[in-house]
């Protein structure tokens, strides 16, 4: 569990200076790979740091476009559940986005859900409430988590008001 811990770390501190981590890569590692190890290793570790570098910028892209999409298009996704038995419970959820025009669509999707399926914050409302429906805003729930991984990944995150 440790070394999972320090693995992560090490990961997010090096998607944090990744351009740094490339630059010195490129200025000193490479060349003193080639100059001591022959060519050969050193265009293998060369390959290896640009696989790695696509990795991390198209990762990088894809949460930023994502994050704008959550921010600016996404109004409302609120999951209602309603419990309907000791093992089961219906799922309701509402999605409000704003497409290219401006244009509020709206859409409500249901769907049994398993009680061990439940997220713990829901089953914990249920318990806690008896028959009472429990709501989880997943458009807040998405923004947190989005805003806990940037500040692991090293990027500010613009709130649109």
């Amino acid at each position: 569990m440790v070394l999972v811990i320090v693995i992560l770390g090490i990961a997010a501190v090096m998607t944090y200076y990744w351009s740094y981590v490339v630059d010195w890569l490129s200025r000193s590692l490479i060349p003193w790979v080639r100059e001591k190890l022959g060519n050969t290793v050193g265009d293998t570790l060369t390959e290896f740091v640009r696989i790695l570098d696509k990795t991390v910028v198209f990762t990088r892209k894809t949460f930023q476009t994502a994050w704008r999409f959550t921010n600016t298009r996404l109004l409302r996704a609120q999951t209602t559940y309603e419990k309907r038995s000791p093992t089961e419970a219906l799922a309701r959820t509402e999605t409000i986005v704003i497409n290219e025009q401006g244009k509020g669509i709206r859409r409500v999707e249901e769907k049994v859900v398993e009680w061990s399926e439940l997220p713990a914050e829901v089953r914990k409302e249920m318990i806690r409430q008896g028959n009472q429906p429990a709501m989880l805003d997943m458009r807040e729930l998405v923004m947190q988590k989005a805003k806990e991984r940037a500040q692991e990944e090293g990027m500010v995150l613009e709130v649109a008001t």
